[in-house]
């Protein structure tokens, strides 16, 4: 499971000391400042490597860091130009091949949800093509 909610990082102590260590992993943590109406909010996260902080990363970008390191993205709510889904869970599966001499890598997201809202009468159909859309251009 991701962090307190699909947005937020799940990264433990000894993944940020790997990530020290490390010139190939990278981890993103969530960055934590003073909060409007509790004392603590979030910041954003935080992309460290090699001990610095190299990129922040919006609440999109952490979403799909999420999935891409199988953590899941329960409970996260899309809402569309038709409807508006909840995302119940996902899975990942790639392919890499070499093309030409160019390597070319794929990944397949696999998500489940439920619908909760719709406006007018859109088919099935129509709901998944725009939530595969919005996804996509993230």
């Amino acid at each position: 499971m991701s962090g307190w909610n699909p947005q937020i990082p799940l990264t433990r102590v000894w993944q940020v000391y790997r990530s020290i260590h490390s010139y190939t992993r990278d981890v993103a943590i969530t960055m934590i400042g003073e909060g409007k109406t509790t004392v603590c909010g979030f910041a954003g996260e935080a992309v460290i490597k090699n001990g610095k902080m190299v990129e922040r990363l919006t609440e999109d970008e952490t979403l799909l860091y999420n999935i891409f390191n199988k953590e899941s993205s329960h409970g996260k709510i899309e809402v569309l130009n038709n409807a508006t889904v909840m995302i119940l869970n996902n899975s990942m599966n790639y392919n890499s091949r070499m093309e030409n001499d160019i390597p070319l890598f794929e990944t397949v997201i696999d998500l489940q949800f439920v619908l909760l809202e719709t406006r007018g009468d859109p088919s099935k159909k129509i709901i998944k093509e725009n939530l595969e859309v919005l996804l996509t251009e993230r």
